[in-house]
């Protein structure tokens, strides 16, 4: 699947005009005479025929993603296939170089054009995604305000729930205290009242034994006038006087 993004995206039709471009400077310098080992160029070629190839495999599998890409994949195919018929498949030499110029300059240019559109196309992917984003985020932060406001009108219904059933619970309490003050105060009353009669109980016994005690004085009075004591004189006779 990451191999698969690469395809689509610019870093194979970068590969290419790389490849094709470093295959241009080979040929080049064989045109001109230079030494280049049939080593070196025939991996360079091959290296450079696997990115056109991958290209042209790439834009086939995606036709609805690539479909302004593909005249210019059948145009590298053309050029390539006249570059093979003039190449033969072996190391060229300087006057096969030089006609091998016109199909490398065509693949070279095809490639660039190849790769700008890409990068267009990824440019324009990148802003389709980056509105998509923001309009994920203003749904997100609207979602987010609604949310925050909710949760504050739920806060506050909560809050007046419960001040409510405080406010109801104060009020059912203010009531028991005025009723437990009104039974202390009752219950003082009765306390009072209670005091009250012990003391004039208290009274009534203190009066009670008071009475008594005068009562015993008066018969112990009475008990000594029943048997009264007669002194005895010299040369005196007392006789007791009973009644009146």
């Amino acid at each position: 699947m990451r191999l698969r993004n690469f395809h689509i995206g610019v870093w194979a039709p970068s590969q290419q005009e790389r490849e094709l471009l470093r295959l241009h400077e080979r040929v080049g310098q064989i045109a001109l005479g230079g030494t280049v080992s049939e080593q070196a160029y025939s991996l360079q070629r091959d290296l450079a025929i696997s990115r056109i190839e991958i290209s042209r495999d790439t834009v086939r599998d995606n036709p609805t993603l690539f479909a302004n890409d593909k005249q210019r994949v059948s145009q590298l195919e053309q050029a390539l296939a006249d570059y093979r018929a003039i190449e033969g498949g072996t190391l060229p030499d300087a006057a096969t170089a030089r006609r091998l110029e016109p199909a490398l300059t065509t693949m070279v240019s095809v490639s660039h054009q190849f790769l700008n559109n890409r990068r267009d196309t990824e440019n324009a992917n990148n802003l389709q995604i980056i509105a998509v984003i923001r309009q994920l985020q203003t749904v997100q932060i609207g979602t987010l305000a609604l949310l925050c406001i909710a949760g504050g009108l739920l806060l506050w219904l909560t809050r007046r729930a419960r001040s409510t059933d405080l406010a109801a619970a104060y009020g059912e309490g203010r009531q028991r205290a005025a009723e437990l003050e009104a039974s202390q105060t009752r219950l003082a009353t009765a306390n009072d009242e209670l005091e009250e009669q012990n003391r004039v109980v208290r009274q009534a016994l203190a009066e009670l034994e008071a009475t008594i005690a005068a009562r015993a004085e008066l018969e112990t009075t009475v008990q000594h006038l029943s048997f009264p004591i007669i002194p005895v004189l010299e040369g005196v006779l007392v006789l007791p006087l009973i009644g009146s």
